[in-house]
């Protein structure tokens, strides 16, 4: 039970970001966020919601977002990977006080994670797993300039961790490529 709710809370990290954060400027968020391309063969996108708005962080910061999700099958295991991005009207400073809020509400929420260290994919980041014998989840939150990007991903039955933050690393290096400069 534990588990799947810790699942649910990393995955559900995606969609909480959507709505939280927007952009507009960097690129059009909805090209920034993993495509079915960067999927294997036989993925099907599960969701995709695309956001508009302001939050306070205490500061009201606005932009536009987009969050996409697909599932699929890999070897003998269900996965389930969710990307987002969003890109703040306002500086670098505004986008560093989203990821700051976004870093608090969303990763921190997952009770029994671990750290996970990655390579630096942008000017700030966090990433965080969870990885028992049923369900292995892994996510990092990153700020490239204007634009805050997340990349999730759930393995079922799990993965080791190495496994997983090497799953993990697969995708958030393909949407690192589609962010770019930020």
């Amino acid at each position: 039970m534990r588990a799947r709710t810790t699942a649910v809370a990393l995955l559900a990290g995606a969609g909480l970001l959507a709505s939280a954060v927007t952009a507009t400027g960097a690129g059009a968020p909805k090209n920034l966020v993993l495509q079915k391309s960067d999927m294997p063969a036989g993925a099907k996108r599960i969701s995709a919601k695309a956001a508009s708005g302001s939050i306070k962080v205490p500061r009201t910061i606005s932009g536009k977002a987009y969050s996409t999700a697909f599932k699929f099958k890999n070897g003998s295991r269900q996965e389930a990977v969710g990307s987002f991005a969003g890109v703040v009207n306002g500086g670098a400073a505004d986008a560093h006080a989203g990821y700051a809020k976004l870093k608090r509400e969303a990763l921190s929420a997952a009770s029994s994670t671990v750290k996970l260290t990655l390579p630096r994919l942008g000017n700030e980041q966090a990433a965080y797993g969870y990885f028992v014998s049923s369900v292995a989840v892994a996510a990092v939150l990153v700020r490239k300039n204007r634009t805050v990007w997340y990349v999730g991903v759930t393995t079922t039955p799990g993965l080791t961790k190495r496994q997983g933050t090497a799953e993990l690393l697969k995708y958030a290096r393909k949407q690192q490529r589609r962010v770019g400069g930020g």
